[in-house]
């Protein structure tokens, strides 16, 4: 796990500020911070972005919001940490650290976000995908995408500033994440002034039947095991087949909370009360009620008083190839929503994307 966090800012006057960290016992002396800073706006550009350094024993990890911004974050790792294992994590963790620099909002936040980037190298597939549908802006450009299809990062930044009332976004710490995760490309388009993106693959949360559990249900291995499966079919019978928007990030959030996680995975396999499940998570009584409310609330799980709590669903991410937005992207270009090049680039993305999961089909076949 990571020693700790930095926030640093920039004075003209006396140089590099330190203007927030956690835990209070972290520190870095002011040459170090500069030597960071030097290192982010070496260049003319001086772009926000991502950087890893070893001076000494120092393990870091950091994140520049670019000059506008003028500050960055970072995290001293421990010398056998891999920096770039925490570049997705960092870049949202700072990203939200941008947004609340006026009158140094952010500080209150930093034990949360702290922890968020010290448990990410840890997350499974399904929680660096939850990860990013969990976010406000990230969830909110997929949404825009799934939307158009394409557009330019200077029109997704402005429609994020819209939507969700900001007043700025920086547009790549949003980017970052869904361009690793494989559902964006971003890519320069002759006669666009900006960088367009696009949506080559979509992601959302579900909840699908509790595959394992249904297993032990069948082979008679959990108590009242026909009141279970009749429970499970009951809910699946009313759930909509697609979650409503209002219940996505719920469902996403429980996958990225680490500790909600773990009561996931037990529930996954076994009907537990709530003694044994703060027994075996070893968290606060408190603390295991609370995420226990969250599970009922987002309809995963439900308690028998005789017997338990157990999953009547099972929250996962999906992707899929979004078949849909072809014709999408050719009704845009038909009524001249969208300059041709783009619309003729992003038709062939769609393509070389459906050639290689057929690809992939067959070859897993």
């Amino acid at each position: 796990m990571p020693s700790g966090m930095v926030v640093v800012g920039w004075n003209d006057r006396v140089g590099t500020v330190l203007k927030g960290k956690y835990p209070d016992t972290v520190d870095l002396s002011p040459d170090l911070t500069m030597k960071i800073y030097g290192s982010h706006v070496l260049g003319e550009q001086r772009e926000a972005g991502f950087i890893s350094m070893k001076v000494g024993e120092l393990n870091i990890a950091s994140y520049f919001g670019g000059i506008e911004v003028n500050h960055y974050v970072s995290v001293i790792l421990k010398p056998d940490e891999d920096a770039p294992e925490f570049e997705s994590a960092l870049t949202r963790v700072a990203g939200e650290i941008f947004a609340k620099l006026e009158k140094d909002e952010f500080m209150k936040d930093l034990p949360s976000l702290y922890r968020h980037l010290a448990t990410f190298p840890t997350f499974t597939e399904e929680q660096r995908l939850a990860y990013i549908f969990a976010d406000a802006k990230t969830r909110a450009a997929l949404q825009y995408l799934s939307e158009v299809g394409s557009a330019s990062k200077e029109e997704l930044a402005d429609i994020l500033r819209d939507r969700l009332d900001l007043k700025s976004v920086s547009i790549e710490p949003v980017l970052q994440p869904l361009v690793r995760a494989g559902l964006v490309v971003t890519e320069w388009v002759e006669g666009i002034p900006s960088e367009c993106v696009f949506l080559v693959q979509d992601s959302m949360p579900v909840l699908t039947p509790p595959a394992s559990m249904l297993r032990l249900a069948d082979a008679g291995s959990i108590p009242e095991p026909k009141r279970y499966l009749k429970a499970v079919n009951s809910f699946f019978q009313a759930e909509p087949a697609i979650l409503p928007e209002d219940r996505r990030a719920p469902v996403a959030e429980l996958l990225v909370d680490p500790d909600a996680y773990e009561v996931l995975k037990l529930l996954r396999n076994g009907v537990l009360n709530e003694a044994a499940l703060t027994a075996q998570t070893k968290l606060a009584p408190d603390v295991m009620t609370g995420l226990l409310k969250r599970l009922h609330s987002a309809h995963v799980a439900v308690e028998e008083k005789e017997t338990g709590w157990y999953l009547v669903a099972d929250p996962q991410m999906i992707t899929n190839f979004p078949e849909y937005l072809i014709g999408t992207a050719i009704s845009r270009y038909n009524k001249k929503e969208v300059v041709p090049r783009q619309a003729a680039r992003y038709l062939s993305l769609l393509r070389e994307q459906f050639k290689h999961q057929l690809v992939t089909s067959k070859a897993s076949g």
